[in-house]
């Protein structure tokens, strides 16, 4: 079991590590003793959550090997505190020991795919062959992020869940022809 925490753990909000007054205490999930106390993130804070990712992504994407090089370095995070998230999911969901080993090589498995992906991921060229007088015609798609998407994920793996929505969500280099 990892050691209790203190003090309120932060949200980390645009880069700024930011507290609340308002705290859950989070319980082992087999004694319910309390081992964390995590800060409560208001409406508030959500609208700067909001707002500094509105802000980022009208700074625009960043290119591909930045995205990539994101990717490998949350990956390379997992691995230096595998051991931390390991006990803090085992303890925070009652997961056994083995099933929070293999959410965090999920995690880190997709961290990886995602980070390949960044760096090969384009649109599509669709050729409008089929309709005569447009032989040599063709379309193409691009991948545009949308805006920003909040979300709550389950507990049911929780890091996982998080890299699956997170990750591939980074903006993809957007060229024009």
């Amino acid at each position: 079991m990892p050691e209790p925490i203190s003090s309120p753990l932060p949200l980390l909000l645009n880069g700024v590590w930011v507290t609340t007054d308002k705290t859950l205490d989070v319980n082992d999930k087999f004694d319910d003793t309390l081992f964390a106390k995590v800060c409560i993130a208001g409406p508030d804070e959500v609208a700067r959550a909001v707002a500094g990712a509105k802000a980022a992504l009208d700074d625009g994407p960043p290119p591909p090997h930045a995205r990539a090089a994101i990717l490998y370095r949350a990956g390379a995070l997992l691995d230096q505190y595998r051991d931390r998230l390991v006990e803090t999911i085992v303890t925070e969901t009652g997961f056994t020991i083995s099933d929070a080993e293999g959410e965090v090589t999920r995690a880190r498995l997709t961290l990886d795919l995602s980070a390949e992906t960044a760096k090969t991921f384009t649109g599509h060229t669709v050729p409008f062959g089929a309709h005569p007088g447009s032989e040599q015609r063709i379309g193409f798609t691009l991948r545009d992020p949308i805006g920003v998407v909040c979300a709550i994920t389950p507990f049911n793996s929780p890091l996982n869940t998080d890299c699956t929505r997170s990750d591939p969500a980074l903006p993809p280099e957007t060229q024009r022809c």
